[in-house]
């Protein structure tokens, strides 16, 4: 073949982007649901009963129950926020005659790429607001502290974890070993306790409107 790019691509069973598309499945975070257009789609709010501890009330002596009311939930309406690409267009009359026939296809996937990006750093913006959850790395702490305490500020609440990691911290992960190979007197396995731990590393690549996602 002429194009060994498209040969490698066909061994390898991927194709080959340049630009990258996302690494990140925005269903390793989010619960995804699709509304139909016009559809007005609506949430129960948590009340505190919902979210307070779990309560077990003992019979008394007469077989008496303890009764408590619960109040109604009000359902939200919830908000679409649309996105807007640039005004692409390639004219049908110079893509006819063309030996490239992929130029509006590259073009449409490119967009769908840029959406899908921005859609995904959105999401963690909202994560990072949350800012009563932050995990600190205190002095002397290293990265595998940090993701212990990480760890152990959710694992009341869930499991099979998602890490989203920019290219540095990836970095630091996959070098982790041999960096402290000298500097510890015992085995610490970062990548042993992330596969314990039931956590997912998942890199983000690419930018979007001009910066990292």
């Amino acid at each position: 073949m002429d194009r060994l790019d498209l040969e490698i691509a066909q061994v390898l069973g991927a194709p080959i982007d340049p630009n990258l598309k996302v690494p990140v499945a925005i269903s390793e975070i989010a619960q995804i649901e699709t509304a139909q257009p016009g559809e007005l789609v609506r949430i129960f709010n948590n009340s505190a009963e919902d979210v307070q501890e779990d309560v077990i009330y003992s019979v008394d002596a007469n077989g008496g129950l303890t009764i408590n009311k619960v109040s109604p939930v009000t359902p939200a309406t919830l908000a679409f926020v649309g996105l807007q690409s640039k005004l692409d267009y390639v004219l049908v009359d110079e893509i006819l005659p063309a030996a490239d026939q992929n130029a509006l296809a590259r073009k449409k996937a490119g967009i769908t790429r840029a959406m899908d990006k921005q859609e995904v750093k959105r999401i963690c913006d909202a994560i990072l607001g949350i800012t009563d959850q932050e995990v600190t790395q205190a002095s002397g702490e290293d990265l595998y502290d940090l993701i212990v305490k990480m760890v152990h500020s959710v694992e009341d609440y869930g499991d099979n974890y998602a890490l989203l990691v920019g290219s540095s911290v990836k970095e630091a992960i996959d070098v982790y070993d041999k960096v402290n190979a000298d500097n510890f007197h015992y085995r610490v396995g970062i990548k042993e306790y992330l596969r314990e731990a039931g956590i997912t590393v998942t890199e983000m690549t690419g930018k979007v409107n001009g910066g990292r996602i």
